[in-house]
């Protein structure tokens, strides 16, 4: 698999997954009653809260700390196509890890009816699209210099 293609799936597994985060928070937001949730007690109230933003912490950190060591075993091994293939395969785990922090967020707000939590999970979209494809952090974060930065750039360009 090239570099160009690479990229393509890349681009279009960020752009596939953000559509479905937005459209799933939007749906949820339309869906609670202002009244409360689903579930929505008062003695529960807190607890999802608390609950929300703990494991929300959680897969956050487990995100960085897991594409972390993924790149760091990437760096210098082999050709520059097996390099992206190894690229691809770590940013969609990272990219499954924040989607499933917007899930969780977007169904504890369905279940409570707390607009904390939304905004929660509009924040955790937010953090989604700031970890698009970029040129420059593929560069950063694979090392890249001379031909493989200008190749990927022009992938990019393509």
């Amino acid at each position: 698999m090239t570099s160009i293609e690479s990229i393509k799936k890349l681009k279009l597994i960020h752009l596939a997954l953000a559509l479905f985060m937005s459209a799933l928070a939007v749906a949820a937001y339309f869906i609670v009653d202002k009244e409360g949730g689903l579930a929505a007690s008062p003695e529960g109230i807190l607890n999802y809260e608390v609950m929300a933003i703990l494991i929300v912490f959680l897969l956050l950190v487990t995100s960085m700390l897991v594409n972390r060591a993924k790149l760091r075993s990437i760096v210098g091994q082999g050709s520059l196509e097996e390099r992206m293939e190894a690229y691809l395969k770590a940013s969609i785990l990272h990219f499954a890890l924040l989607e499933g922090m917007t899930l969780l967020l977007t169904v504890v707000f369905l279940l409570s009816g707390i607009n904390n939590i939304f905004l929660y999970a509009l924040l955790s979209i937010a953090y989604f699209l700031y970890h698009r494809p970029h040129p420059m952090k593929l560069v950063t974060d694979l090392k890249l210099e001379g031909d493989e930065e200008d190749e990927i750039r022009e992938a990019f360009k393509a």
